[in-house]
């Protein structure tokens, strides 16, 4: 049987979270800095959508079971 992810809201919540971190916000109206070469907007930008991926993929592993019992053919 299949626990779906969004009915836990906890995992709602971290999603929704890193989904909203991943719009560099906090740099709108800002001076442009740079680190490494690269504007400090996209290492912010490009480490929450690696934070998301790695929530979507936590939520996924541990709230989705899959009891075998139907679904796709083999």
């Amino acid at each position: 049987m299949r626990d779906e992810p969004r009915a836990h809201r906890g995992f709602r919540w971290a999603l929704a979270l890193t989904a909203l971190g991943t719009v560099p916000f906090p740099f709108i109206g800002r001076e442009p800095m740079a680190w490494l070469g690269l504007p400090v907007w996209l290492w912010w930008s490009g480490a929450f959508t690696l934070a998301l991926s790695g929530v979507t993929a936590w939520g996924l592993s541990r709230y989705w079971r899959d009891d075998g019992k139907g679904g796709a053919a083999p």
